[in-house]
C-alpha cells in the first residue's frame, strides 16, 4: 500500500522527479539531496522534507544503493556548511532556502537551451 500511495504522490506532479532530475544533473549526493529538496518544494507543495523524503525520492529513481551510511548527515551538511536549507518546524525536518532555491536554479544552465 505505501508503494502505491507514494508514486501517486509522485506522479501528482507537473514535472517528473526523473525529468526534474535529469535537467539539474547532480554530481553528488549534496547535490542530489538539494534537487530532490528544490522538486518536492517547487513541484509537490511539501516545504519540508526529512529523510523519508530523501529515501522515497532515491527509491524511485532506483539510486537507494547510492544512499549514505547516515542518510540525514548530507541534510545536516546542507544546512550547516553550504547554507541551503534551514530547519523545519519539527526535528529533522528541513527547508530549502532563498540560497538552495538560487543553487538549483543555476544547474543544469549551460546544457538547457
Amino acid at each position: 500500500m505505501y508503494a502505491n500511495f507514494r508514486d501517486r504522490t509522485l506522479a501528482a506532479a507537473d514535472i517528473t522527479l526523473e525529468d526534474y532530475v535529469g535537467k539539474k544533473d547532480p554530481k553528488d549526493t549534496q547535490e542530489k539531496y538539494i534537487v530532490i529538496a528544490e522538486w518536492f518544494k517547487e513541484h509537490l507543495a511539501t516545504e519540508e522534507i526529512t529523510t523519508d523524503h530523501i529515501f522515497t525520492a532515491y527509491k524511485h529513481l532506483g539510486w537507494q544503493s547510492q544512499l549514505p551510511p547516515d542518510p540525514a548527515q548530507p541534510l545536516r551538511d546542507l544546512k550547516y556548511k553550504k547554507h541551503w536549507l534551514d530547519s523545519g518546524a519539527t526535528r529533522g525536518s528541513y527547508r530549502v532556502n532563498w540560497s538552495g532555491t538560487n543553487w538549483v536554479n543555476k544547474m543544469g544552465a549551460s546544457t538547457e537551451k
